[in-house]
């Protein structure tokens, strides 16, 4: 919820809209293993040959811009401590892509947005003639990214260049374009995308061997491991205004068979919760509001298949501790989902493929 979302909240739910406002601000018990990926992805930016691509996997729930802003953190916590300063660059990438992938990709590097420390004399727009010709615009996007005064850039939600539903070869030559204009241009690019997506790549021998990868892991059922999030649940029990008697701490193992140890899916989950509860004029929280706004069937697929992406291209010959049947199983007391929507409709309770506000 934004702030003026916040201040319509009833008198009486003056402490839920105040943990509403540290969930969106990510200020509950940030997750340990984000802090561990983020130093593991700007240690490989640094120590990888200039102009590579990493694929960086990080859950649907995530927020985008998150990671991009701790990025840029981590760096500039090196220039604070006398280390040579490095800049990065953010590339926005739109939703759809039209015919002309590398003309799409030219409007991307042109914007003036990229960043704050781009140069004053970036060049512009070129003539639409010469776009015609897509080696000339791979060198004009080479010569934008050569000028600029710029170390590093980061593609959110890489994601979207998919080009549909089983046209893997043009998706391949899309990811082919950022490693050529990386290898050209001696930039390394990190790719943002979801650990399906990346998953799927990987799979293609000749993208494999070209990039390097980085995952932003769940929780797992290994006792240090579990630990830290039975700590984060705590952190949530110390925010949220609690029905006498519960905690989430207690539905530990609950919680994390719905969400597959996912951090994000449970501060969503939490949020969801949160706001059904304020909704209905009552300004405290239980087990049963947890259960009636837990994640709908699709978002606990979509969980549990990124839960295994992950452990298989991670630690593949580590077994898993809690079997994949038994992950975003249905709660004690909960009803299966029902269709909200007409056929062909938007699911409003769909697990978005991209998330670039935290929640």
């Amino acid at each position: 919820m934004t702030p003026d979302q916040l201040s319509l909240l009833p008198a009486q739910c003056a402490a839920i809209g105040a943990a509403l406002n540290k969930m969106r601000g990510g200020k509950i018990s940030p997750p340990p293993t984000f802090s561990a990926f983020i130093r593991l992805l700007g240690n490989k930016m640094i120590e990888l040959p200039s102009g590579f691509v990493i694929l960086a996997a990080i859950p649907n729930t995530c927020a985008t811009n998150i990671v991009c802003d701790e990025i840029k953190g981590f760096f500039d916590a090196r220039s604070s401590a006398g280390v040579t300063k490095c800049r990065v660059g953010v590339l926005q990438l739109p939703h759809v892509f039209g015919r002309r992938f590398e003309r799409d990709m030219l409007d991307v590097y042109s914007e003036r947005e990229v960043s704050a420390l781009a140069q004053q004399n970036a060049p512009q727009r070129q003539p639409e003639t010469v776009l015609l010709n897509s080696a000339s615009t791979l060198q004009i996007i080479n010569g934008i990214i050569g000028q600029r005064e710029l170390d590093y850039y980061v593609v959110q939600n890489a994601q979207y260049i998919l080009a549909g539903y089983g046209n893997t070869t043009e998706t391949v030559n899309r990811l082919r374009f950022f490693i050529e204009a990386a290898r050209a241009t001696r930039k390394t690019h990190v790719l943002i995308a979801n650990p399906i997506v990346v998953s799927d790549w990987l799979e293609h021998l000749e993208i494999e061997h070209e990039v390097a990868h980085c995952w932003l892991k769940p929780y797992s059922r290994g006792k240090d491991s579990f630990l830290e999030f039975q700590g984060i649940l705590g952190g949530y029990d110390e925010a949220i205004p609690r029905a006498d008697g519960f905690k989430l701490l207690d539905q530990a193992e609950n919680v994390f068979k719905v969400v597959c140890g996912c951090p994000y899916r449970l501060n969503k989950w939490a949020v969801e919760t949160l706001i059904g509860v304020a909704s209905s004029g009552r300004d405290k929280v239980g087990w049963t509001d947890f259960v009636n706004h837990a994640p709908n069937d699709r978002a606990r697929n979509n969980a549990q298949v990124e839960f295994t992406a992950i452990k298989m291209a991670t630690d593949p010959a580590k077994p898993l501790l809690v079997p994949p049947t038994e992950l975003g199983g249905r709660l004690e007391g909960e009803e299966r989902s029902k269709r909200s929507t007409k056929p062909g409709q938007r699911a409003l309770g769909r697990d978005d493929t991209s998330q670039d506000t935290a929640a």
